[in-house]
C-alpha cells in the first residue's frame, strides 16, 4: 500500500514535534493560555490527551452511577488535508456507556456526500497490522462514530501511534488522514468505559 509508505516517511521527518502535548498541537503560540483556561475548567492532561470528568448529578450519585467522562487528543498531523492539527479522536464515557468519535473531514460533511451514511476508516499502529471498519457520520456533529462492535478499543493498549486513512472526495485522490501520538493512551483507558 502505497500510501502507508508516503506516510511513515511524514512521520519519521516529523518526530521532533512529538514530545508535544495537549495544547502545543491545538493552540501552537497560545498553549500557555490554553493550559490556563483548560486547568480552570477542571480538565486534566494525561500526555497529548485532556480528559474533564463531571461527578454524576441528584439521585445517580445515590445510585452508584458513573459521571461523563469525556477524553480527546488532536491531531499531531493532517494527511493530505487542510484541516491543520485540530481534528480531534474523542472518547466519552457516560453512566457506563462509551463511545468513539472522530472529527470528519470537509468532503464528509459536503451535500455532494448527504446519502453517505458510513465512511470506511483504515486504522494502523506503528508499523503494525492495519485493520478498516465503517463509521457512521453524525453531520449534526460533524463526526464520525465508531460502531458498538469496533475493534479499535481492544487495540488501543501500549500504542503510541496512530494513523487513520479514509477514501478523498473521489477514486482519483490520494487517501487523506490523521496522525496521532497516543502518548498517555494506557492511563486514559482507565478512566473510560470502552
Amino acid at each position: 500500500m502505497e500510501p502507508f509508505k508516503f506516510v511513515i516517511a511524514a512521520l519519521a521527518l516529523f518526530s521532533p514535534v512529538a514530545s508535544a502535548d495537549f495544547c502545543d498541537i491545538m493552540a501552537g503560540p497560545g498553549a500557555a493560555e490554553c493550559r490556563t483556561i483548560a486547568l480552570q475548567s477542571g480538565v486534566k492532561f494525561i500526555g497529548n490527551w485532556a480528559m474533564q470528568q463531571q461527578a454524576p448529578e441528584g439521585n445517580q450519585a445515590s445510585a452508584g452511577k458513573a459521571g461523563l467522562v469525556v477524553a480527546h487528543i488532536p491531531a499531531m498531523y493532517m494527511i493530505d488535508t487542510e484541516r491543520l492539527a485540530r481534528s480531534a479522536f474523542m472518547f466519552r464515557c457516560e453512566q457506563g456507556r462509551g463511545s468513539i468519535s472522530l472529527d470528519a473531514l470537509p468532503h464528509m460533511l459536503a451535500p455532494s456526500a448527504a446519502s453517505i451514511d458510513s465512511w470506511p476508516l483504515t486504522f494502523r499502529f506503528g508499523q503494525g497490522k492495519a485493520f478498516t471498519e465503517r463509521w457512521s457520520v453524525n453531520r449534526k456533529r460533524g463526526v464520525l462514530l465508531a460502531p458498538a462492535s469496533s475493534a479499535l478499543p481492544l487495540m488501543l493498549h501500549g500504542v503510541r501511534d496512530l494513523m487513520v486513512l479514509t477514501p478523498g472526495p473521489t477514486p482519483a485522490d490520494m487517501p487523506l488522514g490523521w496522525i496521532y501520538d497516543l502518548d498517555g493512551i494506557d492511563q486514559v483507558l482507565e478512566h473510560v468505559c470502552l
